[in-house]
């Protein structure tokens, strides 16, 4: 259901994350242009392919021709380990650039997985200076998520 909101309701997702980040010049100076699911990447070296989760494709949003960036989002609704996640895709690539490298990596987890994290100092780096890789709460997006079940019949109840 999450990596279905971050394509069916990706406007939405946006919206609420330009609410929450308001420093975040990436979700409040760049629109959505292409949605896309499950897309291809590629390896440098291994040439091997590899699926993300889900692409944004975005574009300054007032800019009349605009350079175009890809957004690759790794949606994770268990623990994970975030050193693994970006070494996971540390070799692949857009058609445009390098994950976590030109393009951007958004690892979606649970808030507590979330602080639970002890990135390497190389990762670190890449998500304090540049921001090429982001940890972003599911539960921000979970409100989405609960209209939408409630849309096809599933009622969510909390304990």
């Amino acid at each position: 259901m999450f990596k279905a909101c971050l394509l069916y309701d990706a406007d939405k997702v946006l919206l609420r994350l330009k609410n929450v980040y308001k420093n975040w010049k990436l979700v409040q100076d760049w629109k959505i242009v292409r949605v896309h699911q499950e897309y291809r990447l590629y390896s440098r070296k291994t040439k091997e392919r590899k699926k993300a989760d889900v692409v944004w494709e975005m574009a300054l949003a007032k800019a009349e021709l605009s350079h175009r960036i890809h957004i690759v989002h790794e949606v994770k609704t268990g623990h994970f380990d975030i050193n693994e996640v970006f070494y996971d895709y540390a070799d692949f690539r857009t058609y445009k650039s390098d994950v976590a490298g030109g393009a951007y990596l958004w690892v979606w987890g649970w808030e507590k997985v979330i602080k639970k994290q002890t990135p390497s100092k190389s990762v670190e780096n890449r998500i304090r200076y540049g921001g090429r890789i982001r940890l972003v709460p599911l539960d921000l997006i979970f409100p989405i998520v609960k209209v939408r079940l409630e849309e096809i019949g599933f009622k969510y109840v909390e304990r």
